[in-house]
């Protein structure tokens, strides 16, 4: 076995080598002190002489000097050893501190970790990405006339939204709307320049519709409505108490009441204002003058024609009932009378806005599928249709029309003095209290209103006045049954019908295609006037009950969001009031009645006045 080694052995080692030295070192010293003192001592004793005192004194000395040399020795003896040792202990204390250090465990080395195996992959060249090659017109292979490309131009800017300010009445300022053109298929014949009007009803003077500040509602005006008995002092008292100019009024015969239209000159909010006369003893109620929009949505290019006439069965519904007689009331844009579809049909015409008038794409096609005649093929086609132009566009370029509160509330005022049976209402809009209350009163005298659900799309809220409890509101569907895209949904719809891509009447002769839940509205007032011929006392909740129970269901099973009960059919419709249909007879136009229109029959569906409340109106 070898010897230890390291830091304690070395230090072992200095320790003995230190003791060697110190120890023979003292060993010298002591012998020497002790040979002198033993030679000093001799002297002493004979040196002494003859006298007794001075030998004693000799040996004093000579012992004197004996012991100082034993202490010197004794004493570099132990300064030898304090010396040793000190140096030894501080030669340990390094070692240990040394000790110390190398005794501190060591880090183990990281174990480098196996690489696995890696895989050879042909890297794939790098192209850099080429600039999009600027479009060239490419030569057609016959001859043709070439555009030239238009020239760059840098973007328009987009401009701050300018709204017009509500002006006084002048005749320069009254709308002068325009038709705009629709595209005719080719089997139709081309749209010509329109005829004169047949004229309308004269009105005051109205003031010029605005541009909305909002998004329903006519900036810088409000309507109030008061009792029949405030005097017109009274009235005048009441505005310029809340700092408002009068501009037109009107008495509704419906509701018995008062309505005024003023505006706001000093800038106020129309909420503050609606506000401080609510608070006004004098007004029974005030609020916004809402605008309303038509509810069409943009013709596709491709669709089939007139598809609706099988989906609803209107031809096989004709041979008991065409709407003979009954009135129908359109409220909407202005009508184009001479239009081939609707000649004879418009009865009469009733014009609130007052102005320059032309006829609109949107009021003639929803008149027309309603109660057209001729090539075009509707529900009813010798009803007769009240026209109420209660809609313009805001700008001659626009397709588009709107309405306010206040024009919508004299139509119905004007179709309620008319006995009209049935009002369609294709345009929708927000909630508005004075319409629900003319309708109220409509409803209460057997008018039946019918509304298009409105083309807001699936996440918008009900509009009005089709989710108002007294009005019947329709969706619309395609050819294959699909639901409008663009159609509100909602728990307060009623039926379906064809609304999509189907064929309508426009202005000047011609015909097109339209798109939106005011096409299928139009369509079931024309059902509803044939229910109404078939009925003449029928009720709007006996009207609703027998569209709804005999509706083909659509969607999920029974009543849904988005298609209501389902698509209307007037067979079904007329039946479920106990009408039997009656084979077409040569030779006879007008549709057959047995003596009772109560089927005895058990097989055929059937509504007695008994089967619903009266207050089956209510949702």
């Amino acid at each position: 076995m070898s010897a230890p080694s390291g830091p304690k052995s070395r230090s072992a080692a200095a320790r003995r080598l230190r003791l060697a030295f110190a120890l023979p070192l003292g060993a010298v010293l002591v012998f020497g002190s002790v040979a002198a003192e033993a030679q000093d001592y001799s002297r002493g004793y004979g040196g002494g002489g003859g006298k007794d005192y001075k030998w004693r004194g000799g040996r004093g000395h000579g012992g004197g000097g004996g012991g100082a040399a034993i202490a010197g020795g004794l004493i570099g003896l132990g300064a030898g050893l304090a010396i040793g040792a000190a140096t030894a202990e501080r030669r340990r204390v390094r070692e240990e501190t040394v000790i110390e250090e190398y005794e501190v465990r060591p880090a183990r080395r990281p174990v480098k970790a196996r690489r696995a195996p890696v895989e050879v992959v042909e890297e794939q060249p790098y192209y850099e990405p080429s600039r999009p090659k600027r479009w060239k017109p490419r030569r057609p292979d016959v001859e043709a006339y070439e555009e030239a490309p238009p020239p760059r131009r840098r973007p328009a800017q987009p401009q701050k939204p300018k709204v017009a300010k509500a002006a006084p009445a002048k005749p320069r300022d009254r709308l002068e709307p325009q038709a705009a053109p629709v595209a005719a298929p080719a089997m139709a014949a081309p749209i010509n320049p329109p005829p004169p009007a047949a004229p309308f009803a004269q009105q005051p003077p109205q003031p010029a519709l605005v541009a909305s500040g909002g998004p329903d509602e006519v900036p810088g005006e409000v309507l109030i409505e008061v009792g029949s008995n405030l005097t017109d002092a009274q009235v005048d008292d009441l505005a310029a108490r809340q700092r408002l100019e009068r501009l037109e009024s009107h008495k509704l015969e419906l509701t018995g009441t008062t309505v005024f239209r003023w505006r706001i000159p000093d800038g106020r909010s129309v909420d503050q204002v609606v506000d401080a006369l609510r608070a006004d003893p004098l007004v029974r109620s005030a609020q916004p003058n809402h605008i309303f929009e038509l509810s069409d949505a943009r013709p596709s290019e491709l669709a089939a024609s007139q598809y609706a006439v099988a989906k609803m069965r209107v031809d096989e519904a004709q041979a008991s009932a065409t709407g003979k007689g009954v009135r129908i009331a359109v409220i909407d844009s202005a009508v184009d009378p001479t239009h081939p579809a609707l000649k004879g049909a418009v009865v009469e015409s009733f014009d609130p806005i007052g102005g320059e008038v032309a006829p609109h794409p949107h009021g003639t096609a929803v008149a027309a599928l309603a109660a057209g005649r001729g090539e075009l093929a509707s529900p009813a086609p010798d009803a007769e249709i009240f026209a109420v132009r209660a809609f313009a566009p805001e700008r001659k370029s626009k397709l588009g029309a709107q309405g306010t509160t206040m024009l919508i509330l004299r139509g119905l005022d004007w179709a309620s003095s008319r006995g009209v049976r049935v009002v369609n209402m294709s345009f929708a809009g927000p909630k508005d209290s004075k319409i629900s209350e003319a309708i109220a009163a409509g409803a209460a005298k057997g008018t039946i209103y019918v509304a298009a659900a409105g083309n807001a799309g699936p996440s918008s809220p009900p509009l009005f006045p089709a989710a108002d409890r007294n009005v019947i509101a329709v969706t619309a569907t395609d050819a294959e049954d699909r639901i409008l895209p663009v159609a509100n949904r909602g728990d307060h719809l009623s039926v379906a019908a064809p609304g999509v891509d189907v064929l309508v009447a426009s202005p000047g002769g011609g015909f097109g295609f339209m798109s939106g839940t005011s096409m299928a509205s139009a369509e079931v007032a024309g059902v509803i006037a044939t229910m109404a011929e078939a009925d003449p006392g029928l009720p709007a909740w006996r009207a609703r009950a027998a569209l709804t129970g005999s509706a083909r269901d659509l969607g999920a099973p029974g009543p849904d969001a988005e298609f209501g009960a389902g698509a209307v059919d007037a067979v079904g419709a007329l039946e479920a009031l106990g009408v039997v249909r009656q084979p077409p007879v040569a030779g006879v136009e007008s549709p057959e009645r047995t003596a009772s229109t109560r089927s005895a029959s058990a097989g055929q569906p059937s509504l007695s006045d008994s089967d619903v409340p009266p207050d089956a109106g209510a949702r």
